[in-house]
């Protein structure tokens, strides 16, 4: 009957909260490059995070690195 207790340490995050969070720490991740990181992180920030302006931005990427 332990098991209450363990979910009260928690501490309860809106999933704004942990979105901020996972955002914050792309960079940190292994294997996942920086410009796709700032490219996600900025997209996010300006409240643009959706599918066509992903697929916009990584085009860029793409012709950038030609």
């Amino acid at each position: 009957m332990n098991e209450g207790k363990n979910y009260n340490k928690l501490s309860p995050q809106s999933g704004k909260d942990l979105a901020d969070e996972f955002f914050k720490s792309l960079s940190e991740l292994e294997g996942v490059e920086t410009k796709i990181v700032s490219l996600l992180q900025e997209l996010y920030n300006a409240g643009r995070l959706k599918k066509e302006s992903i697929m916009e931005g990584l085009e860029k990427l793409r012709e950038e690195e030609k």
